[in-house]
């Protein structure tokens, strides 16, 4: 097959979403959040805490929701703001970084204070009915105890303002934004995305149900001619041992067993492209030491 076509169904490939009960029990918690906080607006809200390994799909499921909330509305309202901040981000800097991605006018704010107050202000002003600020550890600029007390009064202070409900989302190494007992006391119970146990069969048996569909959504967006069975046999244990569980790094190596099987000219994915694919990428990029599909 040519490269150019390798290149562009790689690229849809990149493109597919796969809606899962995961994704659909977090947008319920996230839709509860909003509905609570319309009712109480103006007093003070909670907060979620979601904090995941990298490539679980956090970003993904929190974009996803972000995304069909705001499509149904007017222009100039976001019912649903979604913000990744910056690295090594300052909680004034957050504050501005808000003001800015909401598209406030004024370009200078004095004090931490102000800052504050205009940030309030553009949110009610844009009709924010919940907060999702992803890459919380990114706040996190030195790491010392005096700073994640500063952020985490920070957070507790939007919460207090009684705007709208907030989501935290990041990786573990946030963990030390939440030792503030107060910030805690304003939270809700966490969300989760643990990584996956191929020895446990309910992980087993969620794995394989997502790589099935998966596997549905490739032949049906024309990607493949064929499924390849990746919820069959030992596919969805091999993917999950070789990924460590995780479900974005599992699609990544599906993507390099595409690759390769689009390059042999091949209909669909064999389980000899993903053992490959396993050797080429998961091995190299240090995601597993051996190779579970190995003869």
């Amino acid at each position: 097959m040519e490269s150019s076509v390798v290149e562009s169904k790689v690229a849809q490939f990149e493109l597919l979403h796969v809606p899962n009960p995961r994704e659909a029990a977090i947008h319920g918690v996230l839709d509860n959040m909003r509905n609570i906080g319309r009712l109480t607006a103006g007093q003070p809200q909670r907060g979620l805490q979601l904090l995941a390994p990298s490539y679980s799909g956090k970003s993904t499921v929190l974009k996803m929701y972000a995304d069909k909330a705001n499509a149904a509305v007017g222009a100039g309202k976001v019912p649903v703001f979604y913000m990744e901040l910056a690295t090594a981000t300052t909680p004034n800097q957050m504050y501005d970084q808000m003001r800015f991605e909401l598209g406030d006018p004024l370009a200078r704010v004095k004090d931490e204070g102000q800052r504050f107050r205009r940030m309030c202000g553009i949110l009610q002003e844009r009709g924010v009915e919940l907060i999702i600020i992803d890459e919380t550890a990114h706040i996190l600029k030195y790491n010392t105890q005096n700073v994640a007390w500063r952020v985490s009064e920070a957070f507790k202070r939007m919460l207090n303002e009684g705007v709208a409900p907030i989501v935290f989302a990041g990786d573990e190494s946030a963990a030390a934004l939440f030792s503030n007992a107060q910030l805690r006391n304003r939270m809700l119970c966490p969300a989760t995305l643990p990584k996956l146990d191929p020895a446990n069969p309910i992980d087993l048996g969620y794995a394989a149900v997502f790589f099935g569909q998966l596997d549905k959504i490739m032949v049906a967006n024309g990607v493949v001619e064929k499924k390849a069975n990746l919820d069959k046999g030992v596919l969805p244990a091999a993917l999950c041992a070789a990924s460590g569980g995780v479900l974005g790094t599992a699609c990544n190596i599906i993507r390099e067993a595409l690759r390769i099987a689009l390059s042999q000219s091949a209909a669909k994915i064999g389980a000899e492209h993903i053992s490959e694919a396993i050797a080429r990428w998961a091995i190299p990029m240090g995601f597993v030491k051996t190779n579970p599909l190995a003869p």
